[in-house]
Parts: structure tokens; C-alpha cells; sequence
């Protein structure tokens, strides 16, 4: 008669019963970051377009001001001059004498930039249309933070980037086609493409609903229910059950 030994009539445990499993997120988040879990609020983000175009207003305001007080002229040379020190005051006033036309165009296109601005700035309230510095500090205190969340707590959306990039396409194509030391100008157009864009983010990816969000990328930690935990290697059939199990209350 043969007997066994204890453990071949004490029933196998199963990996499941000494571990469990849990996904643990890769790539780090800022706090507050949205995702698919907690997303943002439609109307939050409405919101904050809406302070992003007011700033947009009080900067253009800001530098409609600036064309209208400065006339700049730009008078090209020698490429390999390295100084000033060849332009004189009679020079220049020989060429206005001589370039009358060049001038007057030079005027005429400064007048159409101011008044184009100032049509959309002066019927605005004073505190948009002539900002104080208060006013202007706290405008860029929010335009930071709508940067921030669009491009860091936004993160998660799928094509977040997309838009980011685009909202300076119209500020190089600009700085293509004009020669003129226009930046003003630049800095008007740039401060209404990004809200706009924006905007455009925000209506794609709620038309998406749950497709707006990135794959997520997650990696699985194993841990012991027990002290000493036997080995895993060869148990390739019940770690992908283990594996399921875990995955489980991700897909819930």
C-alpha cells in the first residue's frame, strides 16, 4: 500500500486565489487633466473661448493704438552692412523727395490698417476698446491658463494637437506675404485664429463622444495576496486569465 503525500491530496491553487491584478496608468498626467473618466464640461470650455476672444479684443485693441500713434518706414540696403552708420537724415528726405509715390502708398496702407481696427475696437466698451494695464495684466493671466488647459488638461483628446497647429498657419502664411514690419497685425491675427480653432476642437471632439479620446495605455501590476507567492513561470493558460480579470474593470 502506498500513501501519498499531503500535497498531492490538498487541491491546486489557482493564480487567481494567490495574486490580483491591477492597471496601472504608464505616461504621467498633470492634475486635473480631463480623460474619459472625468471629462470637461462643454459649457466650461464655450466659457473659456469666450474670455479667449474677449482677449483677443483688448490685445487688438492694445495694437490698433500702437498703429495708430507709430508710422514706421523700412529702407532696405546693402545686405552686408553691418551698421547704420551709411543712412543719413538728408538721404532719407532725398528719397521721400524723389519716391513721392512709395511714400504715399506707405501712408495710404497704414491708413486702411488703423481704420479697419478701429472699426471693430472703438464701438467696443472702453474697458475692451482702451484697456488699462490691469486690465491687460489680468486678460494674459487667463490666456495663460486657457493655454495650459488646452494644451496640457486637453491633452487626451485625440486630435488636440491638430488645432494648436493650425491656429499659427495663418500667422506664417501672413508673414510670408507681406514684407512690411506689420507685426501688430500678427499678433492681432494670431490672438483670434487660436480661439478659433479651438472652438473647432471642441465641437469635433463632442461630436465624437466616446471616440475623442486617445487609446489608453496602461501597465499591469501583480501583486501577492500571500507572503510567499509561488512561482508563475509555465502558467501562461492562468496568467491570461489573471490578465482578463484585471482588464475587466477597465473595460467597465
Amino acid at each position: 500500500m502506498t500513501r501519498s503525500g499531503p500535497d498531492d491530496s490538498a487541491p491546486s491553487k489557482s493564480l487567481r486565489d494567490e495574486y490580483s491584478m491591477r492597471p496601472v496608468r504608464v505616461h504621467y498626467r498633470l492634475p486635473g487633466t480631463f480623460s474619459r473618466e472625468n471629462p470637461s464640461y462643454f459649457l466650461a470650455d464655450i466659457f473659456w473661448i469666450v474670455i479667449a476672444i474677449l482677449h483677443a479684443l483688448i490685445i487688438a485693441s492694445k495694437q490698433s493704438r500702437n498703429l495708430q500713434s507709430q508710422f514706421l518706414i523700412a529702407i532696405s540696403g546693402d545686405k552686408g552692412a553691418v551698421d547704420f552708420t551709411q543712412i543719413s537724415p538728408e538721404a532719407i528726405i532725398g528719397y521721400m523727395e524723389k519716391h513721392p509715390g512709395a511714400v504715399q502708398h506707405a501712408i495710404d496702407s497704414a491708413n486702411e490698417h488703423v481704420r479697419f481696427f478701429a472699426s471693430i475696437t472703438e464701438p467696443l466698451p472702453a474697458f475692451i476698446g482702451n484697456p488699462s494695464e490691469i486690465t491687460e495684466t489680468v486678460s494674459w493671466l487667463l490666456w495663460f491658463y486657457l493655454m495650459m488647459r488646452f494644451c496640457s488638461l486637453h491633452s487626451e483628446w485625440r486630435f488636440n494637437a491638430i488645432p494648436i497647429y493650425l491656429s499659427y498657419l495663418p500667422f506664417f502664411l501672413l508673414a510670408l506675404w507681406s514684407s512690411k514690419p506689420t507685426s501688430e497685425i500678427f499678433m492681432i491675427v494670431l490672438g483670434f485664429c487660436y480661439p478659433a480653432f479651438s472652438f473647432m476642437s471642441i465641437c469635433v471632439h463632442k461630436i465624437l463622444g466616446d471616440r475623442a479620446w486617445k487609446p489608453l495605455i496602461l501597465g499591469i501590476e501583480l501583486t501577492s495576496k500571500q507572503k510567499n507567492g509561488r512561482e508563475v513561470e509555465g502558467k501562461e493558460e492562468e496568467m491570461r486569465d489573471l490578465l482578463n480579470s484585471g482588464l475587466k474593470g477597465v473595460e467597465d
